[in-house]
């Protein structure tokens, strides 16, 4: 790529992991966040190996491990019996086969902390309490700007998440679509757990219209729950918002006895609700000089468990995309010839996956019946990925 520098809007996970990965292969990167200080809120998030493999490579496999719990499996549970349907075995480790990685559960305050961490030791200068409100190119630079903030470059990249001004400048206005479905979450204290089993284990619970997941963070010191109901109508797409914790138990009153455990146990001061929207894929994810990652570009539907994953993984891509070709633009073009697809195919199985976690009747029979037939390979090929191979690939055709 030509000379010159970096800017990067956003310094959640995709936009730290592409600030080091960029600073790797020898680009000269700044951040800009308009958030004064990294934050210890949010909730759990699966590193899943396709991801790892990514983190990995920048440096941070030690930190990671330091901060994770790493799970063996995931169960599947009936809603109401807590029969196993089936179980899931994740990855096996870097310890057991060189060729593999692992399979992390983190708190996302963790995982920002990490990220940051790395991005300080590496001199990457990070300007907070900075908001930008657009983003704008010719035919040599792009810039940025905000209320005290102007700043030309060789390349801006949006990684400023699912309400990105990057995004808005470039292109219309987006129009999410309300999936009927609610999520709520909380974080809540694994000693407040009677049963070890259940404050140790990743467990889904499939339930008509209805379902939870719980796995621990934190070094298996809390409980990452979310729970995911359906609701006639939303407006407001943030997972910052307060719900209440009675609505909560009330609308899961008919469970099993260990989601009632968990629930009870959510702080109601800590207790979020938040709107599950459909985005439809972006015709194109670059303009000029200007281009856009993660959530930014590919909101996904948290029922694959690849939000942050496809983030990552877009940081990989775009840094390797410009190393590669001689210029911004060319570098853009293979960015996302390389990654466009595998986003819109992990958008379209999240969504696919909620209807399925929610079946009922006879459907549901069948649908538990294929997955104790199918284990693992449910999610081998977007585990499996590897976007070094994928970027390698494209460049040798």
């Amino acid at each position: 790529m030509d000379s010159g520098q970096v800017l990067i809007v956003g310094a959640g996970i995709g936009g730290l992991t592409a600030a080091l990965y960029l600073h790797q292969l020898g680009f000269v990167v700044q951040v800009y966040e308009q958030t004064v200080r990294t934050t210890g809120d949010g909730a759990g998030i699966q590193l899943s190996p396709n991801a790892t493999r990514v983190l990995h490579q920048v440096g941070l496999a030690s930190s990671l491990a330091s901060i994770s719990s790493k799970p063996s499996v995931i169960d599947i549970q009936h809603w109401r019996t807590g029969r196993r349907i089936t179980n899931i075995r994740l990855a096996s480790g870097v310890e057991a086969d060189q060729s593999s990685f692992p399979y992390y559960h983190v708190h996302r305050g963790d995982l920002l902390a990490c990220l940051t961490r790395a991005v300080v030791d590496a001199s990457i200068p990070v300007h907070r309490g900075k908001r930008i409100d657009n983003v704008g190119v010719t035919e040599t630079q792009a810039w940025i700007s905000g209320p005290d903030t102007r700043e030309n470059a060789s390349l801006v990249v949006g990684a400023d998440g699912i309400h990105s001004s990057v995004r808005r400048s470039l292109f219309d206005p987006d129009e999410p679509i309300f999936s009927g479905h609610v999520a709520w979450r909380g974080i809540i204290s694994s000693k407040s757990i009677t049963s070890k089993t259940l404050a140790t284990r990743a467990v889904l619970w499939w339930g008509p219209k209805k379902h939870v997941v719980h796995y621990p963070v934190h070094n298996g010191q809390d409980i990452n729950v979310v729970c995911v109901d359906r609701a006639p109508h939303w407006t407001n797409e943030s997972w910052t918002e307060l719900g209440d914790q009675k609505e909560l138990a009330a609308a899961f009153g008919d469970w099993h006895d260990d989601i009632a455990q968990l629930i009870d146990r959510i702080n109601p001061h800590f207790c979020f609700r938040w709107g599950l929207f459909n985005h439809a894929p972006l015709k194109h994810w670059s303009r000029g000089r200007v281009t856009l990652l993660g959530d930014a570009c590919h909101p996904t539907l948290p029922y694959l468990a690849q939000g942050a994953a496809m983030a990552i993984e877009d940081s990989a891509a775009l840094a390797q995309c410009l190393k590669q070709c001689g210029s911004v633009e060319k570098g853009l073009e293979a960015y996302e010839r390389v990654r466009r697809k595998r986003a819109i195919r992990i958008q379209r199985i999240s969504r696919r996956n909620g209807h399925i976690f929610h079946l009922t009747g006879t459907s549901a029979w069948a649908r538990n019946w294929a997955a104790q037939h199918m284990g693992e390979r449910i999610l081998r090929n977007v585990h499996d990925y590897d976007v070094f191979a994928s970027i390698n690939r494209y460049f040798k055709d």
